[in-house]
């Protein structure tokens, strides 16, 4: 993406034309993931999605599943910490996970459940402490994951089980022993 509509305007069309052509560029190189996020990062990409999570900018719902099929082919090529590092720079991912979709359409809360399982498959790479608010309020993964342990469709309840569980095996106290371990205790039904 270029830096030409940053920081004030972004032209959400051809934002996610560029989108759709990233993973094949991705793919096609020879770099390491590691330089290819940090191309990302210096292409302002990076910066265009700050841009839209941090105002919760209004996207329509095709846009937002295409924004997290993103995200979940960035997700699923990450074998590393220092490339889960990236992600986490200036809270993105915490925005990300927070930011306001729309949970009235079944693909978009099926395609962020999706995300945030495959973030979840990753929590052995990330530092525990990237998993809060930079304020250390809340864990964004876990705060948007309880609620669709109720749900009315079955793939979205597995999702956000399957979630609460992988942050179960993570070796942080505040995690373990406070909201989540209150909320399993509560649900018995998580667990099976």
């Amino acid at each position: 993406k270029s830096n030409k509509s940053l920081p004030h305007s972004i032209d959400y069309d051809q934002f996610i034309i560029e989108l759709d052509e990233i993973p094949n560029l991705l793919a096609n190189s020879s770099l390491s993931y590691f330089d290819k996020l940090n191309s990302l990062v210096s292409s302002g990409l990076f910066q265009a999605f700050d841009i839209i999570f941090r105002n919760n900018e209004i996207i329509n719902d095709s846009q937002q599943i295409k924004f997290l099929k993103f995200w979940d082919f960035i997700f699923q090529s990450c074998n590393k910490e220092e490339e889960i590092n990236i992600l986490f720079e200036n809270n993105l991912v915490n925005d990300l996970i927070m930011f306001r979709f729309d949970f009235n359409s079944i693909e978009v809360v099926q395609s962020l459940l999706t995300v945030l399982k495959g973030l979840s498959l990753k929590t052995k790479l990330i530092n525990p402490n990237l998993l809060y608010t930079n304020d250390f309020k809340f864990c964004p993964l876990l705060t948007r994951s309880i609620p669709f342990i109720v749900y009315p469709d079955s793939i979205v309840i597995s999702a956000a089980r399957f979630i609460l569980l992988n942050l179960c095996l993570i070796k942080d106290v505040n995690i373990t022993k406070g909201k989540l371990m209150k909320t399993i205790s509560k649900d018995k039904t998580i667990l099976s």
